[in-house]
């Protein structure tokens, strides 16, 4: 039977085992009757070992969430040769994509170990103890004024600074965890929460990318934070959730490529001429015209796209037979870009372009002839086997979990500031991994922008709130009597 600590809703040792043991057993079944055993069982052993280091009893599982949307979009092919058919008639370009497989899931699995070791082993203050002395309506004025304030600077993203200023209005995103945590936590509330993810959806939806992805990834974590998953509530909601993310995700593939000519007009480029009534009237329609066969078509999109080991498979098969290795060119030129700010230093050359990166390294059609606007990267893994091959790229990404992990435990340990805040924090930061095919330059940047952004918030702007007595926790009165 599952265990669960009803004073702080921990999930007891026993169910992250059962989990272990489910999760071996089906893979076990899977490779039976798969063509690629081996690569199915690599599968299963990584999801395993990922689930024991980053869910642990005490810490919150945010950093789960990074791993297991990466490990989706490694894992998907090998998985999918269950059905019967072979990895390689799932090949989009004919590469050899057992390689890749291996590689990238081992990757996994060295980011998942990195992150564990830096991470530590949980919370070290007693600051979470004291969750339940919150009113209830404080923390839901706190979780508001962060997602107004997070799009707010949004509006102002512009110019040299405009980087730094879309990594401090992340804190919308920690504003949603905390109402989302919140919610879960004491059970109501249910329909601010409800509200909000309608109104942050349809405005995710209304802009150029899929950014509706991240609301629902949040809901997903502040889930799994609040231990709800292994309960019966849990395993319904979190059904509901992945059902809910499935269904967007294959509309969104379906419409996106004609939403993207509507929104510019046919300039292809990646900008915005409609004003927002008539980008949610266009969704609006299509939603009316969503029939069975455009969510066949859109999860077929879908597949496609979320699985990304084809660009790698292509680029192991090119360096270092036809290019060679780089010798770490391209993590110096991620370091470079990330040390000299364009505020500082306006002349600095402008990102490489992904698909020109691309094109050169996998030599594909559909990098090189790909649409104006459109954007395709090897993803940054192929970036650091193109630097230091194979093994050289194995402990680049474990050092990079480590670093990251040492970076969440700074925000989530912190102890003068409430663990919801610190736990909104940290998942506005594990946002920052969420894709294995995010270029290195771009990942790197971005990891370090949201751990800034979530260290100076936490440590200059809560203070702040705090001596005022905006947040200041109940005195001498019950939770049920101030919320």
């Amino acid at each position: 039977m599952l265990q669960v600590d009803k004073n702080f809703d921990q999930i007891s040792a026993p169910s992250v085992a059962t989990v272990f043991v489910a999760v071996g057993m089906l893979t076990v079944v899977g490779a039976l009757v798969s063509p690629a055993p081996g690569v199915v069982l690599t599968s299963g052993i990584v999801l395993s070992f990922t689930v024991v280091w980053l869910w642990r009893p005490g810490a919150p599982p945010i950093l789960l969430v990074p791993i297991l949307l990466q490990f989706i979009e490694v894992a998907l092919k090998p998985m999918a040769s269950i059905s019967g058919n072979s990895l390689q008639d799932l090949s989009e370009f004919g590469a050899n994509l057992e390689p890749a497989a291996l590689f990238g899931l081992v990757a996994m699995a060295a980011l998942a170990l990195g992150l564990r070791i830096g991470a530590g082993k949980g919370p070290t203050s007693s600051n979470e103890a004291a969750f339940k002395d919150w009113p209830f309506r404080r923390i839901l004025g706190l979780a508001l004024g962060a997602i107004a304030v997070g799009h707010a600077l949004d509006m102002f993203a512009v110019g040299g600074a405009r980087q730094i200023i879309l990594a401090f209005s992340g804190i919308k995103l920690a504003g949603l965890f905390v109402l989302a945590y919140s919610t879960l936590h004491f059970r109501r509330g249910y329909l601010w929460l409800a509200a909000i993810v309608a109104i942050e959806l349809a405005l995710g939806m209304s802009g150029f990318f899929s950014d509706f992805r991240l609301v629902l990834f949040v809901l997903i974590g502040a889930m799994m934070t609040s231990h709800w998953i292994l309960s019966g509530r849990g395993i319904v909601l979190l059904t509901m959730g992945a059902a809910l993310t499935l269904l967007l995700a294959a509309f969104w593939s379906d419409v996106k490529s004609d939403y993207r000519n509507f929104l510019n007009q046919g300039s292809g480029q990646q900008e915005i001429r409609q004003p927002l009534e008539e980008r949610l009237a266009y969704l609006g329609n299509q939603a009316v015209e969503f029939d069975a066969r455009k969510l066949v078509n859109g999860l077929d999109l879908l597949f496609n796209r979320l699985s990304y080991i084809d660009f790698l498979a292509a680029t192991m098969q090119r360096v270092p037979d036809v290019l060679p290795h780089e010798h770490g060119a391209h993590l110096g030129q991620a370091v470079l870009h990330l040390l000299t700010p364009r505020i500082l230093f306006p002349d600095k050359p402008d990102v490489p372009d992904d698909t020109v990166v691309t094109a050169y390294y996998t030599a594909l059609p559909a990098a090189v002839f790909a649409e104006p606007g459109t954007s395709i990267s090897i993803g940054y893994l192929g970036e650091l086997y193109i630097d230091f091959g194979v093994e050289g790229a194995l402990l680049a990404t474990f050092l990079l979990g480590l670093i990251s992990g040492r970076g969440y435990r700074v925000i989530r340990d912190y102890p003068r500031t409430p663990a919801f805040v610190n736990y909104g924090l940290c998942m506005m930061f594990a946002l920052a991994f969420t894709s294995f095919g995010t270029a290195l330059i771009k990942l790197i940047g971005g990891l370090v922008m949201a751990l800034a952004a979530a260290f100076l918030l936490q440590r200059y702007v809560w203070p702040v709130l705090l001596s005022l007595g905006f947040m200041r926790a109940s005195t001498g009165r019950s939770f049920d009597r101030t919320a």
